[in-house]
């Protein structure tokens, strides 16, 4: 039986740029947290494709909780690794991202392919981005991040 997800409104934000020139961005989110901006990867600072995988990243993992916790499981310790692949046509954007979500637990598949399923339906990032998102679940630590 799947259940839908109660729709609350909300409004988020504000989320505070000042960027007193193109390489100083200061961000300041509505909670008073600060950090810096870079405008790519690999500068001090996050870059937007960062913030755009950490808030996928940061949304998949408190849903996949939310979801487990509906179906009665416990999850322990997450890591997730998110990446995203660049479209090779205009207009410049995402193609695809996708979610590596790594954990100690093991369930069997057809557990698993509910709980992916109820994540993706609570999380309110990768429901409104129209990139193709795909997600697996590893029954691993994630040792270091990934790269390519």
């Amino acid at each position: 039986m799947t259940t839908t997800p109660r729709i609350k409104p909300k409004t988020y934000g504000p989320l505070r740029l000042d960027a007193p020139s193109a390489d100083q961005l200061h961000l300041r989110s509505e909670a008073g947290f600060e950090f810096t901006g870079a405008r790519t990867p690999g500068m001090h600072g996050l870059s937007p494709s960062d913030l755009l995988l950490a808030s996928l990243a940061t949304c998949v993992g408190i849903s996949m909780r939310m979801a487990a916790e509906a179906m009665g499981l416990t999850l322990g310790a997450l890591q997730l690794s998110a990446t995203a692949t660049k479209a090779l046509d205009a207009p410049n954007r995402f193609e695809r991202l996708d979610l590596r979500i790594h954990s100690a637990f093991t369930i069997d598949a057809a557990r698993s392919d509910e709980l992916l399923k109820r994540t993706k339906a609570l999380c309110t990032v990768s429901n409104t981005l129209g990139a193709e998102v795909g997600m697996v679940l590893v029954d691993e630590p994630l040792a270091e991040i990934e790269r390519p």
